[in-house]
């Protein structure tokens, strides 16, 4: 139970930092993801993967090992957020660098041709 508590602690103050003006700083918005991911992660780890490795009431633990299907959705899975992260760091990466940018030369507002007379 401490776990999830941990948790959510976690996963609160992630969000508190992220929509805070101090996630303007890059290592405030560090210190917010790492948290984020923290949090997220003994929630799952601990929350969902630990109790399922308690002994029944009668004292057996039951192995599991995934089906064929349940392991191609699970490799789906990473692989639509490989994909996803790829997009984003290929949108990020020149906006950080500086290199996407606005044409200076072209009017904010051009005038249509079949406006002027």
């Amino acid at each position: 139970m401490p776990w999830i508590w941990s948790a959510i602690a976690l996963d609160l103050l992630g969000l508190v930092l992220l929509v805070s003006p101090a996630s303007r700083n890059i290592a405030w918005l560090n210190v917010a993801y790492v948290v984020c991911f923290v949090g997220i992660w003994i929630e799952k780890g601990m929350g969902l993967i630990i109790p399922g490795f308690v002994p029944t009431p009668l004292g057996q633990i039951v192995e599991y090992l995934p089906s064929l299907n349940e392991t191609l959705v699970c490799l789906g899975i990473w692989a639509l957020g490989a994909l996803m992260f790829s997009w984003m760091v290929h949108v990020a990466v020149p906006i950080l660098n500086g290199s996407l940018r606005a044409q200076p030369d072209l009017p904010a507002s051009p005038e249509s041709p079949a406006l002027k007379s």
